[in-house]
């Protein structure tokens, strides 16, 4: 379910970016708009998780990669979606920092 919504906001994104490319000037203000278009499109049984007593949104903005990506240090998603039920990677701390994202292929 979660993939097909993303990838629907995606295309509608895509498409709307086409149409009125101006309508955000910089890289944040695209992330804040895409984000609140995901956010909005989730419904509201699927937007937050419980991870380790605390409520979490499955929509995180620059949340960090579970690897260094083969780079010096850890890298960030632009925004990534955690997987839900949430699982983390296995003897990585804080939990928080490692939990699972969901994979979408866009091929």
């Amino acid at each position: 379910m979660v993939e097909h919504i993303v990838r629907n906001v995606i295309e509608d994104f895509c498409r709307e970016f086409s149409k009125f490319p101006y309508l955000c000037y910089t890289e944040h203000g695209l992330h804040a708009r895409f984000y609140s278009a995901l956010y909005n499109a989730l419904p509201p049984a699927a937007r937050y998780i419980n991870w380790e007593g605390k409520k979490i949104c499955v929509i995180q903005k620059e949340y960090p990669t579970a690897g260094t990506l083969g780079k010096p240090r850890r890298q960030n998603w632009d925004i990534a979606v955690i997987q839900n039920p949430p699982s983390t990677l296995p003897g990585k701390e804080p939990s928080y920092d490692y939990l699972k994202t969901q994979w979408l292929s866009l091929a």
